[in-house]
């Protein structure tokens, strides 16, 4: 992260919840961007990850962003099995103790949606390669959701 993107991202974790849809915005154009630059990536979804959490003093609330956040990012253009890792990383990072329960309920979504869309084959298929390279404690997350459904 450059002196500016640090003085950005100092600027949101400090900031509070002023224009937060904005400030999210604003972070997840940054992934987006840097999504072909591992550390980078981590950084600005560690950032993401805490700011969200913060946000609101409420730890249902907390929890919903977090699942919103990576219901989000699961779901761009630029996600992938080589990415992947580094987002479950970052917010493994951020949240130790509850970044589980947000991954599970986050593939929840997506899966399901996958499933309604093209049919649980092609679902599964996609859902099986983007987990493809997380470790396998975090893969069996996902598995599990693809599995009871």
């Amino acid at each position: 992260m450059g002196g500016a993107a640090h003085g950005i991202a100092a600027a949101i974790r400090f900031g509070g919840p002023i224009d937060a849809p904005g400030k999210l915005s604003l972070m997840l154009s940054a992934m987006g961007r840097t999504s072909d630059r591992p550390e980078e990536l981590q950084r600005w979804m560690y950032l993401a990850t805490e700011y969200l959490s913060e946000v609101t003093s409420d730890s249902d609330a907390a929890h919903s962003n977090r699942v919103i956040l990576l219901r989000t990012l699961l779901a761009a253009p630029w996600m992938t099995a080589a990415t992947l890792p580094f987002v479950i990383v970052a917010m493994k990072a951020a949240v130790p103790d509850t970044w589980r329960e947000a991954f599970r309920a986050a593939f929840q979504l997506v899966f399901k949606t996958l499933v309604d869309d093209y049919g649980f084959d092609i679902a599964g298929s996609f859902g099986l390669s983007l987990i493809a390279n997380l470790e396998e404690p975090d893969r069996l997350v996902a598995v599990s959701v693809i599995i009871e459904r």
